[in-house]
């Protein structure tokens, strides 16, 4: 019964995709050729565009609003782990840091089997975690998280939730930040509304785009971002929303900085390194890009990718940026194919 159900899903979701790139597709000349930015239309503190939405679910701007909730969430029994002294996976002198876009839980058994040892993280940003979504059997996936693998902190915040399904609470698709090592200061980054997703198929729903922060405490605390930026909008939007991540972090003033996640960047013809936005903005601002740099495929839809990398597209939809690190390594994990990503990792030591 669970095969069939997973199967449907993939079916699905691999259908909705390849519509998703068609009409990226489709559009990605004229955005490129118009400065399009996100305007007040699309404010996340301006939600009128989704009153009569928000109406018909029988919802109000607060409820809108209140979405927006980290939850922390800590083992009170760690047992062989041994708290949150443990040395780090690389060593004392390195740090071994993921991200990895979980396609909504939609195979969350085998994900959490994997999740169990932590497959040589230290920290790991997921992307799409749900709660109380069908395709989790509408458990609270971070529960489920905390009580069966070896990470001792979590911090979640949701970007969307899914008013159209009848059941309370309402489901929530969002990103974690899961560590080996105590978290603190938590907090959501609004990056706005570039897509009205409230108007979406087959899977209307409320929110926007965040990143969400945390301070790993260890080697003086490391501020870690994990995000997924927009996907149906220019690249111009997305280099918005990625300067806003950066604005944040000199804001915060940590030397030691990561900012992770699905970047949803991706090019029907592969950009020249001098002429690759995303990159750019990351080298500006102080920061390493390395996937951004190499040829690496992240995305796991295979047949759509390998046949558009056959044309000379680029595919390197998530990446690990750091700023105060000697990147002693990093690879994407081609091994691990459960989601419509490969997971990607890094290996930092310390300057």
């Amino acid at each position: 019964m669970e095969d069939s159900k997973t199967s449907h899903g993939l079916a699905e979701l691999l259908r909705d995709e390849i519509k998703n790139r068609w009409r990226e597709f489709l559009d990605i000349g004229p955005h490129r050729g118009l400065k399009i930015l996100i305007t007040n239309r699309h404010n996340p503190y301006n939600p009128d565009n989704q009153c009569l939405y928000l109406d018909s679910m029988g919802l109000s701007k607060e409820d809108y609003g209140g979405i927006f909730k980290i939850v922390p969430k800590e083992k009170e029994e760690i047992g062989e782990v041994g708290g949150n002294q443990i040395s780090s996976i690389s060593g004392n002198n390195a740090l071994t840091i993921g991200s990895w876009n979980i396609q909504l839980g939609i195979r969350h058994e085998k994900i959490i089997e994997l999740l169990q040892d932590g497959f040589g993280l230290d920290v790991v940003a997921l992307q799409e975690v749900t709660r109380f979504h069908k395709w989790s059997n509408y458990e609270d996936l971070l529960d489920v998280i905390v009580g069966k693998t070896c990470f001792t902190n979590i911090t979640y915040a949701p970007s969307f939730i899914f008013p159209n399904e009848k059941t309370r609470p309402f489901p929530e698709l969002g990103n974690a930040i899961l560590s080996r090592h105590s978290l603190s200061e938590g907090r959501v980054i609004r990056l706005g509304q570039v897509h009205d997703w409230h108007k979406d198929k087959p899977y209307p729903r409320l929110g926007e785009r965040v990143a969400l922060y945390s301070t790993v405490q260890i080697n003086g605390g490391i501020g870690v971002y994990c995000t997924q930026l927009e996907v149906r909008c220019p690249t111009s939007a997305r280099v918005k929303q990625l300067g806003q991540i950066f604005d944040d972090a000199d804001s915060v003033g940590n030397p030691r900085v990561v900012v992770v996640g699905d970047f949803n960047e991706w090019a029907l013809i592969k950009p020249k390194y001098e002429t690759d936005e995303i990159t750019q903005l990351a080298i500006q601002r102080g920061y390493d890009d390395h996937f951004g740099e190499s040829s690496s495929h992240t995305n796991n839809i295979r047949l759509l990718a390998k046949l558009c990398r056959l044309f000379g597209s680029k595919f390197t939809l998530d990446r690990i940026m750091s700023k105060g690190f000697r990147v002693k390594e990093f690879d994407v994990m081609y091994n691990i194919n459960l989601t419509d990503h490969f997971p990607v990792k890094a290996v930092f030591g310390y300057k």
